[in-house]
């Protein structure tokens, strides 16, 4: 009984961790997906635009945790001061 429960709390932890990833990985990829498109609009005001900083943020944490893939989409960033 005592390996049964610890089987299902290893079971539920690794479930919520690559949960958590995905995640992360949807929000990586839609906010790659939303900065090309506002970049390649070219306009600030667009639709494509509206969270920008937002995307931007997301995409800067993902770079910091270690995903090397979001730097060229930041290299390609100009925001004003």
């Amino acid at each position: 009984m005592k390996n049964i429960a610890i089987l299902l709390v290893f079971a539920v932890a690794t479930a919520i961790s690559c949960s958590a990833e995905s995640s992360a990985t949807n929000r990586r990829d839609q906010a790659l997906r939303k900065v090309g498109a506002c970049l390649r609009r070219n306009e600030v005001s667009s639709r494509q635009c509206r969270k920008l900083k937002q995307n931007i943020q997301i995409l800067v944490d993902a770079y910091r945790g270690g995903d090397k893939s979001v730097l060229p989409a930041l290299l390609q960033v100009h925001l004003p001061d």
